[in-house]
């Protein structure tokens, strides 16, 4: 059971800290093949909002606000599809990496993406453009 004391400290701790998470966090990004510079503002409740002149510039400015948040699931999820969680976390893994590379699509990848709309296609280059090491 919890003492009185460190209830007390929890709770002032928390207290204290409120105000300083309540602040909303704003950013301009500027990158190659933007068209104008886009704004992102996080929310008091840490929402991303973003702010762009185009359809393609607002899905770079989400793939940016994912890399930025999420970059170690993007990771994660990158080495589970490609069958080499066991390099980064160890031999149990070792069966899963397995699994992963019996399922892997070895197909065509070009004439898939050539079958995209041109909007999609516009989208997802833009998105994974915020994603490229600079």
């Amino acid at each position: 059971m919890i003492d009185r004391r460190s209830f007390l400290g929890g709770a002032g701790a928390a207290l204290a800290l409120a105000p300083v998470a309540a602040w909303a966090r704003r950013s301009a990004v500027e990158g190659a093949g933007l068209s104008a510079p886009l704004e992102i503002v996080d929310d008091v409740y840490g929402v991303p909002h973003i702010r762009a002149a185009t359809i393609p510039d607002a899905f770079f400015g989400q793939g940016y606000v994912v890399a930025r948040d999420r970059l170690f699931q993007i990771d994660f999820g990158h080495r589970r599809e490609l069958g080499r969680m066991a390099e980064a976390f160890g031999a149990d893994f070792a069966r899963f990496d397995a699994v992963a590379r019996l399922f892997h699509y070895r197909g065509d990848l070009d004439a898939e993406l050539a079958r995209a709309q041109a909007s999609t296609s516009a989208g997802t280059r833009a998105s994974s453009a915020s994603r490229a090491p600079r």
